[in-house]
């Protein structure tokens, strides 16, 4: 019983790091796209004020 306990946890714990690993990488995903994004719409102004 106590090491099946251990298991869970050591799944668990496995779990959670997946987790957090996959949302790091989309979250740094989204910060390409949001600085992509800001440099499109400074183009933009500047096309704009032209």
């Amino acid at each position: 019983m106590p090491g099946d306990r251990l298991d869970q946890i050591q799944n668990v714990l496995a779990e959670l790091i997946r987790m957090v690993g996959n949302t790091n990488a989309a979250v740094e995903e989204l910060r390409a796209d949001f600085t992509e994004l800001k440099t499109d719409v400074a183009e933009l102004k500047n096309n704009v004020a032209v």
